[in-house]
């Protein structure tokens, strides 16, 4: 009797859990998948498809948000059986449905995929609601150097082989977010894999891409360097002298994992350029 009780609790339990969990996926579902503007939240959507598929994810910018797991409205990521497609947050966690706060500096949003089709997949922006309400986007393909501004109908497609189906692809695609009071000084333009802002800035950081070997710079004048990934993470900070008539190095670099960086090139006088670099 003990034992069936106890059963009973459970199967009542689980049938609670799996209740909610059904409510909650319609809630999360419609909200993703919605093509009306239903916020007054800025908001961007975006879906990968492919030939038997779709999936969708959403960033949107409220106040008080974090760069982590809001409960009030965000959405862990629950996995489907054959397309995927999500962001991370700074710890790892994989979001569905990610607030963003909106005071967030210039940033890179890791965009994992994954895909168990073989052939042609679509990355394509579904819904851009209140654009420009406090940032700017860009969709990022890193390995192809190529970009997309994050207008409604704008796609990037990328291919599967048997080796890459069912396998996680991060550290390829991310979104790009400029706060609206920095545009139009883009810290990324993935064409030539490495841009600054202040084209008179003449400062060279070389190789780009590297594959391992330590990152040289050659400076004006005495400047901060501040390397950070693309989660936000500083991983670098050091003041380097002039170094005109040669190059100095950026001790560590070599050292970081694979991804992409940005460098931050501070002067005494206040302006800052922005450079990407690519370590392979």
């Amino acid at each position: 009797m003990k034992n069936r009780t106890i059963l009973n609790a459970f199967g009542l339990a689980k049938g609670i859990f799996n209740t909610y969990s059904i409510i909650t996926s319609i809630i999360c579902i419609g909200f993703l998948s919605s093509n009306a503007q239903t916020t007054n939240r800025q908001l961007l959507r975006l879906s990968i498809s492919n030939s038997t598929s779709i999936d969708y994810t959403v960033i949107y910018f409220e106040e008080n948000r974090t760069l982590e797991f809001d409960s009030q409205f965000d959405a862990y990521k629950l996995s489907n059986p054959r397309l995927n497609i999500y962001t991370t947050t700074p710890n790892g966690s994989k979001m569905s449905i990610n607030g963003m706060p909106t005071n967030l500096e210039q940033t890179l949003v890791p965009l994992t995929v994954l895909a168990k089709t073989i052939g042609k997949q679509i990355i394509a922006v579904k819904t851009n609601d209140n654009n420009e309400l406090f940032v700017k986007y860009r969709i990022i393909d890193s390995l192809t150097h190529t970009h997309i501004d994050a207008t409604v109908g704008n796609s990037i497609s990328f291919d599967i082989d048997n080796t890459q189906a069912g396998i996680t692809i991060s550290n390829r695609f991310y979104i790009e977010i400029i706060p609206i009071r920095n545009w139009p000084q883009p810290i990324a333009n993935i064409v030539t894999a490495v841009e600054t802002v202040n084209e008179t800035a003449n400062t060279d950081i070389y190789p780009n891409p590297t594959n391992g070997e330590s990152l040289k710079i050659n400076l004006k004048e005495e400047a901060n360097i501040s390397i950070t990934d693309c989660n936000g993470k500083e991983h670098i900070n050091k003041t380097m002298a002039a170094s005109m008539n040669s190059s100095g190095t950026i001790d560590g670099f070599e050292n970081l994992e694979k991804g992409v960086y940005i460098v931050t090139v501070s002067n005494p006088h206040g302006s800052k350029s922005y450079f990407k670099v690519l370590k392979n």
